[in-house]
């Protein structure tokens, strides 16, 4: 598969785990537009990330480390504003990181 495509992959599935993301902190925060950019643009970036590195791990643990790697400075805030909408988030960092991986992993084969 050749790169430029693997990486637009891994853009558009950020993306919309973004829009999940941001889509569950409307239903938690209510509406705050600076979450949901950052959100969405963190977590595209974090697909770019995920489909660029090439660890030797199952794609789901590779999807995890990235994104909770990629997402720790936001985390840190997060938790230092409010501790709950910290706690979601970091579930969501899992849960959605883990997805992420497994996603752009069915892509390569």
């Amino acid at each position: 598969m050749k790169k430029t495509f693997k990486y637009l992959y891994g853009w558009l599935i950020g993306i919309i785990v973004g829009i999940i993301c941001s889509i569950f902190f409307l239903i938690i925060n209510g509406k705050d537009p600076i979450l949901f950019i950052t959100l969405i643009l963190n977590w595209s970036l974090c697909g770019i990330l995920i489909s660029a590195v090439d660890f030797n791990l199952k794609p789901a643990k590779k999807g995890l480390v990235v994104s909770l790697m990629f997402n720790v400075s936001l985390l840190i805030i997060t938790f230092a504003s409010n501790a709950s909408q910290g706690l979601w988030l970091l579930v969501l960092t899992v849960l959605l990181g883990s997805a992420s991986g497994l996603l752009i992993s069915i892509n390569k084969k």
